[in-house]
Formats: structure tokens, C-alpha cells, sequence
């Protein structure tokens, strides 16, 4: 059926095991960001340069697998509408294939979606047209032929009279109308699968069915089925920004900057397009003269290990030591957010209290840390009240919050 072949055009299902890697750049490294991506890849991880693996598989129009689930939801709604029309039940058929079309909507900014909308709409046409509901029939089944015209609508599939409706409809001139899309500055908007302008924009079309795709770099794509009329409306489509691909772009120029929530969405594009199972960050730092990694394992933008740090002695240990890291992170438990850009191993900075939610996310961890002395320092004074006496303690509890 249809969504098997369009399987083929969707990203494939991920190999086990599959490792992506971020190297993330120290201030002090051992080895450069080349040379370790290099020895990664020496080492078997499969995507070395996961971010640039993901921003490519993206660029040419690669879909999550999870988009395989909504194309095959509406080829089932479509095989029970057809069956139905089959067994001259042509007005369950009208209403299955009407739903179908409908939720299609959703997979027209998707490789294939064209195609599998122009089906359910073709065999809509063919029931209204059983229904005696002519003028929707020609409709839909004008709209078919002009998002998927290489369709072949044949005896062999069809009865004669809905081959020769289709002829018809396809052939006719509908009176034309001009309607206004109403989008982004600058987005670019096609109708009914062909390219027309620039948003905002005012086009001629003929009258009837229509579907507007509506595409802008930084922004996710928005599908709007419409029906113009004989009057000029306006059509108004609302873009939501494209969190992955403005995380990508800046995580191609360095992490530096990333927030933890953009570091979590880099992560689960890299887990969603890159076909990968797991993303593990890498750092090269030096410490006490001697080189070492650090390192995080990732399986979901909020589901990654500890840090886990790894020395050796000189650039010959420097695979085993890639290989010790795999090891000890694919044995701990992933129950973290993104944390190693920010590691004081990693930029070698002072640790900043307050004003941001990276310092926020550290104030805490300092906090922490406090709170831990100063349970030790009372249940020191504590024993020593019990043995020598009542010593006096003197606390400042921004000794621990940086105040």
C-alpha cells in the first residue's frame, strides 16, 4: 500500500545501539575538537558529528518515524471508507473518506502527505459522485489530480462513469477568485502543491478546494485546507517557531551559549533525525598535567548520566580511554539534563551566583553542597558537646549561597 512505499522516503528505523557524539570544546583541552571527533570515529561511534549529521538528515526533508504512524492511521480510514463504498454503503464510505482527508491535513508538510491526501480525496470524489452530490464531487476530485497529477485514475481501478467524472472535472475552468494569504513576511506559501510567492501575498485560484502549505526556515510548516468561494477572502496562517532548527544552527557555532532547554532540544533532534539511539557528549581536559575525558551519555533531552571522567597517560591511551568512557556510561543510569558545556572542568571558569538559569541550576548545587557541610560541622559539634565540652559554631549561610 501507499504507506509502505512512503516508509522509504521517511527516516528508517534506528540500528541498535546506534551512538551520536557531541564533542564539546574545553577551554584547556588535551586534544583538539578534530582529533577527538576523529578517534570517536576510530572508536565505532557511528555519528561522530551528530549535530551536523541531524541539521543535514533535516535539511533534506527527513521526518521522525513517529510521522509513520500518521500515515498509516489515514491509509487505514481510507481502506475502510473504500470498502464500505465497495459494499454499496456509500454513505459510511462519504463519511470515512471525509475523516480521512481531514486528518491527512496533517501530513501535508510531510514528504508524500500531497500524495496520500490527493488519495483520500480522489475516492471521496468518486462516493459524492454515487451520492449524486456532483459539484463536491468535481471538486474533490480536481483537487486530487492537482496534488498528485501523475495518478492514473483508469477503468481498471474505477467504474467508467467515475473515470469519465474525473475527465471532466479535471478539464473544467471553475470561475476564478483571489484570496489572501496572510502568513510570516517572507515565508514561502504554495497552494495546492505548486510555489506562489512570498507571504503576504493576494493570488488568483479557481473556486472550490484548496490546500495552502505555508514553509519558513526557523519555523515549523503549517497545512491549511480551505474552499474559496466566488468573494475574496482571507486566509490567515500562524507559524510557530522552529525550536530544533534555531538550536541546531546555534550549536553548529559552539554550545557555549545554549541554555539547558536548547541543549535538551538539540539532543532530541539528534535522537528523532539522526538515527541514533543515544547521544554522548565528550570533552577533552587536562588536569594535574595529565590528559583526560569527560564525558555524558544522553538518551533523551532530560535523560542523561552523571558526568563521568576518564584519565590516561599520553595520546596512545587516548582509545582505550574513549572506550573506558562508553563503558562506565552505558552502565549509569540516565536521570540528568545537559550539564557537561557547563562543567567547571570543561570551562575552566569561576562558578557565577545567581542571575541566570545556568546559575540558577548551579546555585542550587551549591546550595546543596552547603547544606551537606553544614550537616557535617553540626554533627561534629554535636559529638563534641557529648565529650569536651559546648564549642561555639559560627555559620554564614552565604559562605554556601554566594551572598
Amino acid at each position: 500500500m501507499l504507506a509502505g512505499a512512503l516508509a522509504l522516503a521517511l527516516a528508517r528505523p534506528a540500528a541498535a545501539e546506534r551512538t551520536g557524539a557531541i564533542v564539546v570544546r574545553s577551554t584547556e583541552p588535551a586534544v583538539d575538537a578534530v582529533a577527538l571527533t576523529a578517534a570517536l570515529a576510530g572508536a565505532g561511534v557511528a555519528a561522530p558529528e551528530v549535530v551536523d549529521a541531524t541539521a543535514a538528515a533535516r535539511a533534506v526533508g527527513t521526518e521522525p518515524r513517529s510521522a509513520l504512524a500518521g500515515f498509516a492511521a489515514v491509509e487505514q480510514m481510507v481502506s475502510e471508507g473504500w470498502r464500505a463504498y465497495v459494499a454499496a454503503d456509500p454513505e459510511f464510505a462519504a463519511a470515512r473518506l471525509a475523516a480521512a482527508r481531514t486528518a491527512a491535513e496533517a501530513l501535508l508538510t510531510l514528504a508524500g502527505g500531497l500524495e496520500v491526501y490527493a488519495d483520500a480525496s480522489l475516492r471521496l470524489g468518486v462516493t459524492l459522485l454515487h451520492l449524486g452530490q456532483r459539484d463536491a464531487a468535481a471538486g474533490a476530485l480536481r483537487l486530487a489530480h492537482a496534488l498528485d497529477p501523475g495518478r492514473p485514475v483508469t477503468a481498471s481501478e474505477f467504474t467508467p462513469e467515475a473515470v469519465e467524472a474525473f475527465t471532466a472535472a479535471v478539464a473544467a475552468t471553475p470561475p476564478p477568485a483571489e484570496v489572501r494569504i496572510d502568513a510570516l513576511a517572507g515565508a514561502e506559501v504554495a497552494i495546492d502543491g505548486a510555489v506562489v510567492g512570498a507571504a503576504p501575498l493576494v493570488v488568483t485560484v479557481a473556486t472550490g478546494p484548496h490546500v495552502v502549505v505555508v514553509r519558513h526556515p526557523r519555523y515549523q510548516p503549517r497545512a491549511l485546507a480551505i474552499e474559496l468561494g466566488a468573494a475574496t477572502p482571507l486566509v490567515s496562517i500562524e507559524l510557530v517557531p522552529d525550536r530544533a532548527a534555531v538550536a541546531l544552527a546555534a550549536a553548529r557555532r559552539g554550545l557555549a551559549e545554549l541554555s539547558d532547554d536548547d541543549l535538551a532540544v538539540v539532543v532530541e533532534a539528534a535522537l528523532t533525525y539522526a538515527e541514533v539511539d543515544e547521544v554522548v557528549l565528550v570533552a577533552s581536559i587536562a588536569r594535574a598535567g595529565a590528559p583526560a575525558l569527560v564525558g555524558q551519555r544522553c538518551v533523551g533531552g532530560r535523560a542523561c548520566t552523571a558526568i563521568v571522567e576518564v584519565g590516561y597517560a599520553d595520546a596512545r591511551g587516548l582509545a582505550p580511554a574513549i572506550a573506558a568512557l562508553r563503558e562506565r556510561l552505558a552502565r549509569a543510569e540516565p536521570r540528568f539534563g545537559v550539564v557537561l558545556p557547563f562543567d567547571p572542568r570543561v570551562t575552566r571558569a569561576p562558578i557565577k551566583i545567581g542571575g541566570g538559569r545556568r546559575d540558577g541550576r548551579r546555585r542550587w548545587y551549591w546550595i546543596g553542597g552547603g547544606a551537606v557541610a553544614v550537616a557535617a560541622v553540626v554533627t561534629t559539634a554535636l559529638w563534641l558537646t557529648a565529650t569536651d565540652g559546648a564549642p561555639v559554631v559560627s555559620l554564614d549561610p552565604g559562605d554556601f549561597t554566594g551572598r
